[in-house]
């Protein structure tokens, strides 16, 4: 039989607001917390359940409260664009970053991890970023294939790396037999799908909250933009900039999913 705070935390979830109000008045903690810490704050800030949001703080429930991947009500209704229900908890106290917050579990696995976090919105902000590994594969492999059949035309999102191979393949292939010049052409490309399946990579790694893969794509691609700086490709290298920004958000968020904090305050019951 489920406890008033376990129908709380699901009144919450699924917005229904007298729900909460007839159990808090049967005495139902506010501040109880569920699965990976959330709580029923955390859950109607999350979907937008605004008037679950009225409800509960004027109940008393505490706005800083983060769950067990440092994640308070305030970002999770930020992150989804919420701004009534950020309005509300920014007027009752939230505040963007609390002192401290419940710990991750060191005995979850991966999987759980995973699992969890994207369940509670967390993998949004990583797996966005983590599409740009595959905007800059997708973009190259068009920039190839166009630079090989001699376009005149290319993404300027793409790797400066395949774009050199192609074009000395293009020039030595131009000076060749047509038979030669076709081999040349198809070994650019050979390399140029190995350059790019690595890419992926990164990205398949990324989207799974590894940190590392992150950190190596970034360095590897500024590496390729140091191409575009001897072209003297003010583009180019402006958009590198930016993509290694929005690579870097998603390194930024896994640096804070992974911070350990303090133990949950003794005042607050979990529920299991």
């Amino acid at each position: 039989m489920e406890s008033q705070e376990e129908r709380l935390i699901a009144a919450a979830q699924a917005g229904e607001a007298t729900t909460l109000q007839n159990l808090l008045a049967a005495g139902a903690e506010v501040n109880a917390q569920g699965e990976v810490g959330m709580t029923a704050l955390m859950h109607a800030a999350r979907n937008n359940a605004v008037e679950c949001v009225k409800v509960l703080l004027a109940a008393g429930a505490e706005v800083n409260t983060a769950n067990e991947f440092g994640r308070t009500a305030l970002i999770m209704a930020r992150e989804k664009g919420h701004t009534e229900a950020m309005q509300l908890l920014q007027n009752a106290g939230a505040v963007e970053r609390p002192q401290s917050h419940s710990a991750v579990s060191q005995t979850a696995s991966p999987d759980r991890l995973t699992a969890t976090a994207a369940q509670y919105g967390f993998e949004d902000q990583v797996v966005s970023a983590a599409k740009w590994f595959f905007w800059i594969a997708g973009l190259s492999l068009v920039n190839s294939l166009i630079l090989l059949a001699e376009g005149k035309w290319s993404f300027i999102i793409g790797l400066g790396i395949t774009q050199v191979i192609d074009t000395i393949a293009v020039s030595v292939a131009a000076d060749s037999e047509t038979g030669l010049g076709i081999f040349i052409k198809s070994a650019a490309l050979f390399a140029d799908l190995i350059i790019i399946g690595v890419v992926i990579a990164f990205g398949v790694f990324a989207k799974k909250m590894q940190k590392w893969s992150f950190i190596t794509g970034m360095t590897l691609y500024a590496l390729d933009g140091l191409i575009l700086v001897l072209a003297k490709d003010l583009v180019g290298i402006g958009f590198h900039l930016f993509v290694l920004w929005m690579l870097y958000s998603g390194l930024k968020a896994l640096n804070e999913f992974g911070e350990t904090g303090e133990s949950k305050p003794a005042s607050v019951p979990a529920v299991r």
